[in-house]
């Protein structure tokens, strides 16, 4: 039992202490030393690593320099001869403006004169192309005469730089862009006896805007490339140099390599494949694995290798720290032997054992003095408070002797031991006055411990729980009250207690007779000196009554806010200040702004259009009398939308504020308006109709007359009444007829008897057009109904745009025996004539110099349909109006203009009225084809499908 006195504890305690603070000293000296060591090291090689990727930039730079410069006088030698050439073409074309000779010869003129200048000793030269899309021509090359007059589409032309595009198309980019500029790319040199491979060039080319000629001439910069190489070189050269004089630690050195892993820097292995050199751990090429060092999160790699004087031994562990310099591809490197700063270390800590074995020997002694003084007086006052009563505290004075400290021990437990029974007394009667305000409380009230077993309750939790307080006393409270799902949540309870009370925590209780009760609980935790859960004081409220309305409330709110959601209708709510109350599911879907986000917003910010309609809500909240707007106008991306707008006040006592419903009624509104516009077509298709039958009597008339003068003029002048006549007026029918002849009288009868023929065409057309169709299905060819459409669709004049469709070319690929197809010709012809006319129109509109439709019939076996095609090389259209183009109200023309509903209602007869089909081929500024396909089925009278 030697360890039981405090003289041998004090001496084995501070022994300890000492002993503990240099074992942990000489562990964190000897961490600190090697990190220290190493992190010089480390930092060393890693300057030396950056110090020569700085001297790699540096150098790099001033050749990039040195590049730009000779670069930049080559593009001043270009720009300077091009502009001599420019002179050239521009001295003969002024020599054709002059009237000196014609441009052709003033062309040839400047080619001549172009093709014999040369310059660096008859490498440099000029060529000249046109700007032709999507290739030009070449219209004069020196040294390849074989490409003059050809496209220059060739794939060997793709050799621009940056854009791997075709080297003359870039040109032309270049001179319709700026009208000048340069160009690299590749093209062979020209050497004695023929041309080199592609070598690098940078070209200068010049718009001759009379003649749309780019002249051009380049110069060949593989020299600059040469020179660049080799002043690289010469860097590599310098660091072989250098890189023998410096030294990172004894051994260390600096590398670099490329890309290839080709080494191009090393004190003895500069040039060799570096591929050769293994890790002989991994057994990988040494320098990929730098190279991930260069990508990964370590700052070096460790690896084993040889050293100088064990050559071939891959033993000894070694460090090595790598970056990249990106723009020339290398890797720089440092390398350090492991075991270098390993030795110092291990010197350094011998002297601290050898330091700390010393200062052991004298603390022992030092604690044995020290634990002898101390214990004597402390001996002395243990055996004078040894005499205690039965609670445990002294019955007779501690005696004040001894030291000054010893005597101040005494003293202060003199009054310690009379506080502790002073507070004793105390507490007892705190307790009691407690005791009595918790057994009176009409809240519930019990003590836990931390696993959760009650200590007591209170008489109100008797009756809560319907327990007695035997029932409960020693079991555990979650357990006993709680519902298996609620142990969870219990669980999370009794951590949270851990941070800090609970506050209004509801938990469900299950009581003795099977009744369920909510009750809300606030917690008192009692912690010891450590923070560690002593006890847990819970109060509860009985909320069982107030949850059961709060479950009813939300349920009515459920309920209604589900109905105001169901309707289809935008409903929102505003009070009296114009900010957003309710806001139901329709609203979020039209606005895209959720409903918490839009609560309490202003509804203008939230709402814009409804902006215009704020002193309108505020007019209604005031008067308390419904406002409403019918079909209110609103521009969507899909168009005009119109909507209906009621604004219904709040009526009820102490509201203030508004109801605000907006229907869409776009579709309605359609539809009102495809009604006018149709029953608008019956009545023009009615006057159409009206006015074709008031110009046949007339036209009638004329044309009979007509008639009946041709025949008494000319093939019948010998008639007797012709030759009375001609007596009474002193004549003769010879000598009419030859009067009529020299002015051409009878060709002009003639005319008029074809014109009327063509007009009274043109009246059956649109007869037969106009009239109401009987729904009855016949065969037709539809070569004669596309023709018929035709002589109809040329009459369209318009005087305000001087739109003529005769303007128009019409070609037409009709295939030969084509069989009759089973449908109503007058619907047939109202899609043509819709697509022809709005085809006229596009083109009319797109300032088309050359219209033209091609019309297309022909008969598709296989499928048993005709197909009719109507193409166009108007301006196309965009893929978004292709899709859309056979919606009904869908037009791309200004409002007023157009309806949309044409294509759609063709749509309708081909797809629905036929069975048939009809798509649209489209692209912007390639015209547009419409291909229409019939079934030759024969249909029962009636609808089609």
């Amino acid at each position: 039992m030697m360890f039981n006195s405090l003289k041998s504890r004090i001496i084995l305690s501070i022994t300890g202490i000492v002993v503990f603070s240099l074992a942990i000293t000489i562990f964190f000296f000897k961490q600190r030393a090697e990190y220290e060591l190493s992190d010089a090291i480390e930092v060393n090689a890693l300057n030396a690593v950056e110090a020569t990727k700085n001297y790699v930039e540096l150098q790099h730079k001033s050749i990039l320099y040195h590049k730009s410069v000779m670069l930049s006088r080559r593009k001043i030698e270009l720009k300077n001869n091009a502009t001599i050439a420019f002179s050239l073409i521009n001295s003969a074309y002024q020599e054709y403006k002059n009237g000196q000779i014609s441009e052709g010869s003033a062309k040839q003129h400047a080619m001549d004169d172009l093709r014999r200048v040369r310059y660096d000793d008859g490498i440099g030269y000029f060529w000249i192309n046109d700007t032709g899309r999507p290739y030009p021509r070449m219209i004069m090359h020196p040294t390849i005469p074989e490409l003059e007059g050809k496209i220059l589409d060739d794939p060997g032309f793709n050799c621009a730089f940056g854009r791997k595009e075709n080297l003359f198309k870039a040109f032309v980019d270049v001179c319709l862009a700026k009208e000048e500029g340069y160009v690299d790319y590749l093209w062979p040199k020209p050497i004695p006896g023929g041309l080199t491979e592609q070598q690098p060039k940078k070209s200068y080319v010049k718009l001759f805007k009379p003649w749309n000629w780019i002249i051009g001439t380049g110069v060949y910069i593989d020299d600059i490339e040469k020179d660049v190489q080799d002043r690289l070189d010469a860097v590599i050269e310098d660091l072989n140099k250098i890189i023998l004089k410096q030294r990172i630690g004894e051994h260390g050195y600096f590398f670099i390599f490329n890309e290839e892993n080709h080494v191009l820097v090393h004190p003895n292995r500069a040039g060799m494949d570096g591929n050769e050199f293994v890790n002989p751990i991994t057994g990988n090429a040494i320098l990929n694995e730098m190279k991930e060092v260069v990508l990964g999160s370590d700052p070096y790699l460790e690896y084993l290798w040889d050293k100088p004087g064990f050559k071939g031994e891959y033993r000894f562990y070694k460090k090595a720290y790598v970056t990249y310099y990106e723009p020339l591809g290398w890797y720089i490197g440092s390398t350090v032997y492991k075991e270098e700063f390993e030795q110092k270390i291990s010197t350094f800590i011998n002297a601290i054992l050898l330091f700390s074995g010393s200062v052991l020997v004298i603390t022992m002694i030092i604690s044995l003095l020290v634990a002898r003084s101390i214990t004597k007086s402390l001996n002395m006052l243990v055996l004078s408070i040894r005499k205690t009563g039965r609670n445990g505290i002294p019955v007779d004075t501690i005696p004040e002797t001894g030291t000054v400290e010893m005597k101040v021990l005494s003293a202060t437990m003199n009054n310690m031991i009379d506080s502790i029974s002073k507070s004793r007394k105390a507490l007892k009667n705190q307790r009691d006055f407690s005791l009595g305000i918790i057994k009176g409380a009409p809240y519930l009230i019990c003590g836990l411990t931390p696993d959760g077993i009650i200590t007591f309750i209170n008489p109100a939790g008797e009756g809560a729980t319907g327990y007695c307080k035997e029932e409960l006393i020693g079991k555990n409270w979650w357990q006993g009250f709680c519902y298996v799902e609620e142990h969870e949540q219990a669980e999370k309870l009794f951590k949270a207690f851990a941070g800090s009370d609970v506050v209004d925590y509801e938990m469900r209780l299950n009581c003795k007779n099977g009744e369920q009760k909510t009750i809300v609980w606030n917690t008192l935790i009692k912690r010891d000196e450590n923070s560690d859960i002593l006890e847990i004081i819970g109060f509860g409220h009985d909320i069982t009554a107030r949850k059961h309305g709060e479950e009813e409330l939300y349920l009515l709110r459920n309920y209604l806010s589900n109905i105001i959601d169901s309707m289809p209708s935008v409903l929102v709510g505003v009070g009296a200040d114009g900010k957003v109350t309710q806001w139901n599911k329709t609203a979020v879907e039209t606005t895209g702004i959720k409903a918490s986000a839009a609560q309490g917003k202003n509804l203008y910010d939230v709402f814009p259009q409804m902006a215009s309609e704020m002193e309108k809500i505020a007019e209604s909240i005031r008067v308390r009398e419904t406002k409403q707007e019918r079909k209110k106008p609103r521009l969507t991306e899909k168009g005009i939308c119109y909507e209906d707008v009621t604004i219904y006040p709040l009526v009820a006592d102490g509201v203030e504020g508004a109801v605000i419903r907006i229907d869409d009624v776009t579709d309605k509104v359609r539809m009102e308006e495809m009604m006018v516009q149709s029953e608008k077509m019956l009545s023009v298709g009615g006057l159409a109709a009206g006015m074709a039958h008031e110009i046949n009597n007339p036209l009638a008339g004329m044309m009979q007359t007509a008639d009946v003068m041709a025949r008494r003029l000319g093939t019948r002048a010998d008639m007797p009444a012709n030759l009375k006549a001609a007596e009474a007026a002193g004549t003769t029918m010879e000598v009419i007829q030859s009067f009529m002849e020299a002015r051409g009288i009878l060709r002009m009868v003639t005319t008029i008897i074809e014109s009327g023929r063509r007009l009274a065409a043109i009246v059956e057309n649109m007869l037969s057009f106009a009239r109401k169709s009987d729904t009855q299905v016949y065969p037709h060819a539809l070569d004669e109904l596309m023709d018929k459409t035709l002589k109809l669709a040329a009459t369209d004049y318009d005087l305000t745009k001087q739109y003529d469709f005769k303007r128009i070319e019409i070609r037409r690929e009709y295939e030969e025996n084509l069989p009759p197809v089973p449908c109503e010709g007058a619907k047939i012809q109202q899609v043509l004539l819709n697509i022809l006319r709005n085809g006229a129109q596009a083109m009319e509109a797109a300032e088309i110099r050359t219209p033209l439709f091609i019309l297309r019939i022909r008969f598709e076996k296989e499928r048993k349909m005709v197909c009719m095609e109507v193409e166009d090389n108007g301006p196309g259209m965009m893929e978004e109006t292709r899709k859309r183009v056979f919606e009904p109200f869908y037009t791309t023309k200004p409002v007023g203009v157009g309806t949309g509903l044409g294509l759609s209602v063709s749509y309708f007869i081909i797809t629905e009225n036929h069975c048939g089909e009809m798509t649209v081929e489209s692209r912007p500024g390639s015209g547009a084809k419409f291909i229409i396909r019939l079934p030759l089925k024969i249909r029962k009278p009636g609808p089609v499908c």
